[in-house]
C-alpha cells in the first residue's frame, strides 16, 4: 500500500491558512521567525488483514510562536491509499488543533485525531477491509500510541500515524 495526504476544509476562515490542497499546511503570523505548520508524508507499507498496526504516514507539527485570532481549529487530511493492482481509495481524517497562547509555564500545542474508523476502506488480497486509526506514535515522548499529539513549542515534532486493517464483517 502507498499513501499520500493533502490538507483541506479548515473550520475557520481559509485565508488564515497557506497550503490547502497540499501536504504542507501553515498558519499564523510569526512572533519570531516562522509560521506554525503541519506536514503529512505518506508511506509505503505492507498491511496484513487483522495484523498489527502499520504506518499510514508521518505527521510533523512545526510548532512556532504565532499570533492567531483563535486558539482552536479543525482541519481535514484527505488521504489517498493505493493498494496492489492500482486500486485507489480516499478518505478523510479530522484533526483538531489547540494553539497554545504561549503564556505561563506550558507552551505545548495539542493535536487530536480521535477515533476514526472507515468501513470498506481498502481491499487487501481480494478481501474488503475496514480501517481504524489507532493514533499517533511519538517515540521521543512516549512508547504509547495516543489519540493526542503533544507538540512542544519552538520545535519540529514528528510522529507516525498508525492504522489497522480488519476484515469487513458488515456495517459497524
Amino acid at each position: 500500500m502507498q499513501t499520500r495526504g493533502v490538507w483541506q476544509n479548515p473550520d475557520k476562515d481559509a485565508s488564515y491558512f497557506t497550503g490547502l490542497g497540499s501536504d504542507h499546511l501553515s498558519w499564523g503570523t510569526p512572533v519570531d521567525s516562522e509560521q506554525s505548520a503541519y506536514r503529512f508524508k505518506g508511506n509505503a507499507a505492507v498491511a496484513d488483514i487483522d495484523g498489527p498496526a502499520v504506518v499510514l504516514g508521518t505527521f510533523t507539527h512545526f510548532n512556532f510562536r504565532v499570533q492567531m485570532p483563535f486558539t482552536r481549529f479543525q482541519v481535514e487530511l484527505k488521504v489517498t491509499v493505493v493498494v496492489e493492482g492500482g486500486i485507489r481509495r480516499e478518505f478523510v481524517l479530522p484533526f483538531s488543533h489547540y494553539e497554545s497562547p504561549n503564556r505561563g509555564p506550558v507552551h505545548d500545542d495539542e493535536v487530536g485525531i480521535g477515533v476514526v474508523a472507515v468501513t470498506k476502506a481498502v481491499e487487501i488480497d481480494d478481501v474488503e477491509c475496514d480501517m481504524k486509526v489507532t493514533g499517533f506514535y511519538q517515540s521521543l515522548l512516549s512508547d504509547e500510541v495516543t489519540e493526542t499529539f503533544i507538540s512542544p513549542e519552538d520545535q519540529s515534532n514528528s510522529g507516525q500515524l498508525l492504522v489497522r486493517f480488519t476484515r469487513y464483517d458488515g456495517p459497524m
